[in-house]
């Protein structure tokens, strides 16, 4: 797969799958996860504290963005159940879904954290990567699959550089693992420049996607004062500011994404690239 296949692509779903169109002169820098310091040395890896809370969208939803299949992707309309893009998605009381959640900074240094034996999967299902936002854990084995009977790709943006795997056969999988931990790391295909997926990969368990009510939890964190970071691949980012001291080691936190954060550009250059 050549650079000129992948950028066209790639520029064509930032203009709704429309007309090839010239590839950006410089990429986005992708963003490095640190876990950082704010207390003692001497805390423990995990302790009884929970943070939960509920991620919204407050204003009018962005239309769905139809794909033009007349140009690419012929071989999947018979897959597809739905042929549009939907940036945001909200269910039940306003609640976002496809949000991502975790501890930007504030956990023990010095802790260390068991790689799950597991592999996480994206998979190419209908044309579509499935899930769209997911985490998997530095070091931990990550798997790319195809349920679908024509070719496709997985394109990476990350910190070690681009890496493309291709996948020609229903039920091929490659497994790789990710060296550096990033937020996010976004795979696209070269072949259909609609499908993406946003891959959160961390050094650390304390995480969580919404639910399809905006809902989140992440549990077991020891004492500390922490960054939480909270990521939509289309509305960009907000951080939180929460304290877990003994005695009050459950925290709520309210955080409300809407049409000021469209089309938020500090995103937006990597879905150029989607």
């Amino acid at each position: 797969m050549t650079r000129q296949i992948f950028s066209v692509c790639l520029v064509a779903l930032s203009l709704g799958c429309q007309k090839p169109a010239p590839a950006p002169e410089s990429k986005p820098a992708p963003t490095a996860v640190k876990t950082a310091s704010v207390k003692s040395d001497d805390r423990p890896p995990h302790g009884e504290g929970s943070i939960r809370g509920v991620v919204q969208f407050t204003g009018a939803i962005p239309a769905p963005r139809p794909i033009d299949l007349s140009s690419w992707g012929k071989e999947c309309k018979p897959l597809m159940t739905d042929t549009n893009v939907h940036d945001v998605v909200v269910g039940k009381n306003n609640g976002l879904k496809q949000a991502f959640v975790y501890v930007r900074s504030g956990l023990p240094p010095t802790a260390k954290y068991d790689i799950p034996d597991e592999p996480v999967a994206v998979t190419n299902k209908g044309c579509w990567f499935d899930p769209r936002v997911t985490v998997v854990r530095r070091g931990q084995k990550f798997e790319m699959r195809n349920d679908d009977n024509i070719l496709h790709s997985f394109h990476s943006y990350e910190l070690s550089g681009d890496q493309s795997d291709n996948i020609n056969a229903k039920g091929q999988i490659i497994t790789r693992t990710f060296k550096d931990s990033q937020v996010f790391v976004v795979l696209f295909c070269d072949i259909h420049p609609w499908m993406n997926s946003h891959v959160a990969v961390l050094d650390h368990p304390f995480f969580a996607n919404t639910a399809d009510d905006g809902s989140f939890e992440i549990n077991k964190l020891p004492e500390g004062d922490y960054t939480i970071e909270i990521l939509h691949p289309y509305l960009g980012r907000k951080t939180e500011s929460v304290k877990l001291v003994t005695g009050d080691m459950s925290k709520e936190i309210k955080v409300s994404f809407g049409n000021d954060d469209l089309p938020a550009p500090g995103m937006r250059k990597v879905l150029e690239r989607s």
